[in-house]
């Protein structure tokens, strides 16, 4: 299994990832010839992970002024944005590729990840447990 690159806030060493997380988000709200906001009117939060098993996720939220939160992340060499739905508790976070199909759920300061295949008939299978995010040094 691959886990993010090593790093925290800002994400040093890949701004790649953000930059096609923005873009990506830009396609999917369906302004991507908008006049661009101002910076500094989302709020971004990098947290990193350490899962069960010592696997490490890094998880770049952006949470809008107004709208849905939105949580970038790479797993198995793969960058995934997911867009956050309602939950029970917490906060879940849906992959918008279906294809991949990643669900993000998180709680506190704790998360799993999951996946869901696209066709909807399997069952849900959690990937990641026990993930606890790590202080910010």
């Amino acid at each position: 299994m691959n886990t993010p690159d090593q790093g925290r806030t800002p994400l040093p060493g890949r701004p790649h990832l953000w930059a096609t997380t923005l873009a990506l988000l830009a396609l999917l709200a369906g302004c991507g010839t908008a006049t661009p906001q101002p910076a500094g009117t989302a709020q971004q939060q990098d947290v990193s992970y350490l899962c069960e098993g010592g696997a490490r996720l890094d998880v770049s939220y952006l949470n809008p002024p107004a709208g849905e939160s939105f949580a970038s992340m790479r797993y198995q060499g793969h960058i995934a944005v997911l867009q956050s739905r309602p939950a029970a508790s917490g906060v879940r976070y849906i992959d918008q590729d279906e294809q991949q199909g990643l669900r993000w759920y998180t709680q506190g300061d704790e998360g799993f990840l999951a996946i869901q295949p696209a066709d909807h008939t399997a069952a849900e299978r959690t990937l990641l447990s026990g993930c606890r995010a790590q202080p910010q040094p």
